[in-house]
């Protein structure tokens, strides 16, 4: 009997310190791609075997991104039964994301308890989205991580990093510049900017988006010791990402699908509803719905949360 009390305190601290993680996270101000699937993967480690998946919603209600912290399988849509738990995330009465928590064995409630508590810290995760426009695909194609000094000068950097901030910086890198870069005689515009940024506002999220002829890229800020002297060195990511749109039809295009449920899918898969499907492929609504079902079934999906998670890729994080 004692050992089962002293197994069923563990477990709650483990919780307790789980949630604590989580809630810090969402205060880091980190944007959702990083900080969301962090958070799916602390909750897990408190129920092994659970598999999450959080969709965020437009105002329309439709799916415009999803974060999986285990994606060796599509998430199923849940209800909130013996199997599994769904979280109804909402502000000011819109509902904004759905957490779905799904395990081989039953949920107890002390689970459910566990992913209804952390989530204000992934609503909060969501403030910090600062997507605009065409949506980055999640998942970046490549990423490179390099050390600079707040004055913006390297301390240490792979080829790989340093080909990303050459690109990004819309030239060439060529063996001189990897001298002048390591030696502090030109500093990238991109590194450069950055850390002006983060004088100008330090405690913030710093994050540079540009787009060169190479593609479009992303470059974000950590700061290290930022309360400390002006010499603390700063952690740079850089990643270079493939619009949405493309990811997407990279995707469709290896599904065994015809022409036309291909359309389908695309649509399906930037968000569209009914009305604009239906408008895209200039069909009625009667026919776009039946269009959708035989996608889903050819896909062996039930509803587009499933099938969005097959159409997009997982979140990676940096290396």
């Amino acid at each position: 009997m004692a050992k089962g009390a002293e197994m069923t305190k563990g477990t709650v601290l483990r919780a307790s310190g789980a949630l604590r993680h989580v809630e810090h996270l969402a205060t880091l101000d980190l944007e959702p791609h990083i900080a969301i699937p962090e958070m799916l993967r602390t909750l897990n480690s408190v129920v092994p075997g659970a598999k999450t998946g959080f969709f965020w919603l437009n105002q329309h209600g439709n799916v415009v991104d999803a974060y999986h912290a285990d994606v060796s399988d599509p998430v199923p849509s849940l209800s909130d039964n013996g199997d599994g738990v769904r979280v109804h995330l909402t502000a000011n009465d819109r509902l904004l994301a759905v957490l779905a928590v799904h395990r081989a064995a039953p949920l107890v409630e002390r689970d459910r308890r566990v992913f209804r508590a952390a989530a204000p810290s992934l609503r909060r995760a969501l403030r910090n989205d600062a997507r605009v426009g065409e949506r980055f695909d999640a998942s970046p194609e490549r990423t490179g991580v390099l050390t600079a000094t707040a004055d913006g000068r390297l301390v240490g950097a792979d080829a790989h990093a340093l080909l990303l901030v050459a690109e990004m910086d819309g030239r060439p890198l060529l063996g001189k510049d990897i001298a002048a870069l390591h030696s502090g005689e030109r500093l990238p515009s991109v590194i450069a900017e950055l850390c002006h940024r983060h004088t100008a506002r330090p405690g913030s999220a710093i994050i540079l988006n540009r787009t060169s002829r190479w593609g479009a890229y992303r470059a974000q800020l950590f700061a290290q010791h930022a309360e400390q002297s002006a010499a603390s060195h700063h952690v740079i990511v850089i990643s270079k990402h493939l619009p949405h749109r493309v990811g997407l039809m990279r995707t469709i295009g290896t599904l065994d699908l015809s022409p036309r449920e291909r359309q389908v899918a695309f649509q399906l898969g930037i968000g569209a509803d009914a009305s604009q499907g239906a408008a895209a492929l200039g069909v009625s609504i009667a026919t776009w719905r039946s269009y959708v079902k035989r996608v889903y079934l050819r896909l062996d999906v039930s509803d587009r949360f499933e099938l969005f998670s097959r159409l997009n890729p997982p979140t990676m994080q940096p290396a």
